[in-house]
């Protein structure tokens, strides 16, 4: 978490392009490698914990983002809850929907995640007119 409260404001000046975010005192080049770093050590360890469920971390940032746009800082704690929320519904669907029988939380992440990314691609290409 305190790596996630520093990532919030030198990915806000990045969001503005390198020149400005220069400007406002970020060192772009090792800023970035930093937040690449970041985000590897990040995914590994969500991998590595609950296992590969993708589509969550594909998902849950462009539902965030839907929820509420706002600066990065509170789009990444949107991110969390909702990826958070999304597969514990994800874990009582696979319980509860086939009882006594248990799916695999990332069955049902991928069975409706899927789909739902495959339309946000879709969308997106569709308003750039692509």
């Amino acid at each position: 978490m305190p790596a996630l409260v520093w990532a919030g404001r030198p990915i806000a000046a990045l969001r503005f392009g390198p020149e400005l975010a220069t400007g406002l005192g970020v060192a772009v080049p090792p800023t970035r490698a930093a937040l690449v770093a970041l985000a590897v050590a990040l995914a590994a360890t969500a991998v590595a914990v609950v296992g590969p469920l993708g589509f969550v971390g594909l998902v849950g940032p462009h539902v965030a983002r839907r929820l509420a746009r706002s600066g990065p800082g509170l789009h990444l704690a949107l991110s969390a809850a909702t990826g958070a929320l999304m597969v514990g519904l994800a874990d009582l669907i696979g319980r509860a929907a086939f009882a006594p029988l248990q799916i695999p939380a990332g069955i049902v992440t991928a069975l409706v995640g899927a789909p739902l990314f495959a339309w946000l691609i879709l969308r997106s290409q569709a308003r750039r007119g692509l």
